[in-house]
């Protein structure tokens, strides 16, 4: 991408989380107390359910709403006696920090393998995350190769073609279900072969080789698809990973409760300004019916995209390619995807049968959310595929593309 018209931003968790606290800092001054080290022991519902209680040892502090930002084991959302629905992926994600030669480092690339996304997020000049989503065995034995080794796997990862790909990781595994150390000088000699063939257009296409891996920065975690059946309970309203949690593809995860704050945010600021109650369940309903929709149709998407990018069947290969060719060509298809993948925080509030806002229920409201969801897939990609498909048999692509863009 240019820096002229970037479509997203990368900064490292450090940096976000100090921006943050100069900003309460700043502005906060009397009106938020930051308690660290400390642990919240109990929560408890005040008389009448007119306020929450927090326990941090022997003392109590209690007000009107709690946000749980708790992460996907929430004891909020426990608390609240909200259920959440989703399934596990048979994958894990490695992340890392890596090193490489100084670039104008402003493009991401992501490789779609078999096994699962490989992705290089661009942090500075020479310095960029990775996220390596693929099977549990595979990311035991990448980590067992140590940082050397799992550098060297990376470049085979975005430089190699997938059958030599597959060879390779069985000849890993085998050696790891042994308990054998793997040779890393063969994993060399594989680099160094594709790194002498590489030509001037290859390397232009596709990542800088990684040089390095810092060996404190590797980690990985399970993947899993998870949706709160509700964003608000009593005197409670659940924002980020304790409400829906993404595969990590498209790169939302962070984006989706920054999008659900801000939208938190505005929704207080009108309750504010009416004298209302902030975490009377009325006044929650405008930021749950703006960002459950929403966000349930990024997870339903990224979910589907998952199978659909790790598959083999020649067929679905063909028509993935086409699609994403066609997509590419398109300009304002394009952009308008672009801009859903930045996860805007504003969207169209919905109320069922064009009357009073209701309450999202358990499988009714997923159901409802699922049902928007499907109509707007199904109606556009079934409408470009169609024309695209009887342009395609008379004219040839080029012709479609430049008879949709007018």
């Amino acid at each position: 991408m240019g820096t002229d018209n970037p479509m997203a931003y990368m900064t490292e968790n450090t940096n976000l989380q100090r921006a943050l606290l100069s900003k309460i800092e700043q502005d906060g001054q009397g009106r938020i107390v930051v308690q660290e080290g400390r642990k919240v022991e109990e929560m408890r519902m005040g008389e009448g359910g007119r306020w929450v209680g927090l326990r941090f040892g022997n003392d109590w502090v209690r007000g009107g709403v709690v946000v749980g930002a708790d992460g996907y084991n929430s004891p909020v959302r426990a608390f609240s006696d909200i259920a959440s629905f989703g399934h596990g992926y048979d994958t894990h994600a490695i992340v890392a920090t890596l090193h490489h030669s100084p670039i104008h480092n402003h493009t991401a690339f992501q490789r779609f393998l078999p096994t699962g996304p490989i992705a290089f997020l661009p942090l500075g000049h020479d310095s960029t995350t990775l996220v390596w989503s693929t099977s549990p065995r595979l990311v035991v034995a990448y980590k067992a190769l140590g940082p050397e080794g799992l550098a060297t796997m990376i470049n085979l990862g975005f430089f190699m073609h997938e059958q030599g790909l597959e060879g390779i990781n069985t000849q890993i595994l085998a050696a790891h279900d042994k308990g054998e150390r793997f040779n890393l000088a063969f994993l060399d000699e594989q680099w160094n072969t594709i790194l002498n063939n590489l030509t001037t257009e290859q390397t232009k296409s596709l990542p800088p080789p990684i040089a390095s891996v810092a060996p404190n920065s590797i980690a990985s975690f399970p993947l899993k698809l998870s949706h709160a059946e509700s964003y608000i309970g009593d005197r409670t309203v659940l924002v980020g990973d304790a409400a829906h949690t993404i595969h990590p593809l498209a790169g939302q995860g962070l984006n989706m409760g920054l999008a659900d704050v801000k939208v938190l945010g505005d929704v207080w600021e009108k309750v504010k300004s009416n004298g209302g109650d902030l975490g009377a369940y009325t006044s929650l309903l405008p930021y749950t019916r703006e960002r459950y929709p929403a966000n349930h149709l990024l997870l339903s998407t990224t979910d589907k995209l998952h199978y659909l990018f790790s598959t083999r069947i020649p067929g679905i290969n063909w028509a993935r390619s086409v699609g994403m060719d066609v997509i590419n060509e398109l300009g304002p298809i394009k952009k308008l995807l672009m801009g859903r993948v930045g996860a805007q925080a504003s969207g169209t509030s919905t109320t069922a049968n064009g009357g009073s806002p209701m309450r999202p229920q358990g499988s009714v409201y997923e159901r409802a959310a699922d049902g928007m969801d499907a109509f707007r897939n199904v109606k556009t990609v079934a409408g470009m595929a169609v024309a695209a498909g009887r342009e395609l048999v008379k004219g040839g692509a080029r012709q479609v593309l430049e008879r949709l863009a007018k």
